[in-house]
């Protein structure tokens, strides 16, 4: 499909079928996509997209204050356990 990205799985299935005895046509066919993608493929023409996960501002903010909220728990804990060990109630 024009303007989609050739993902790792259907590089994998376009390789088994090519493995198995297909032709580049029947091959790109059964993965979805063009034939031209997979004579790019076998040629290694191919880029494919890599990338990190975008991490929005709203899960970092999330991610800090589940962080904020385990340092409070373990700063708790070691407190408690201190005033246990020093027999301060």
């Amino acid at each position: 499909m024009p303007g989609q990205y050739i993902h790792n799985n259907q590089v994998q299935v376009y390789m088994r079928a090519r493995d198995k005895g297909c032709t580049q046509t029947e091959a790109a066919y059964i993965a979805g996509f063009s034939e031209r993608s997979g004579r790019r493929i076998e040629t290694g023409s191919h880029q494919p997209k890599y990338g990190t996960e975008r991490v929005s501002r709203e899960k970092n903010l999330v991610l800090s204050q589940e962080v904020g909220k385990s340092h409070r728990c373990h700063l708790e804990f070691h407190s408690s356990l201190q005033r246990m060990l020093t027999g301060k109630a």
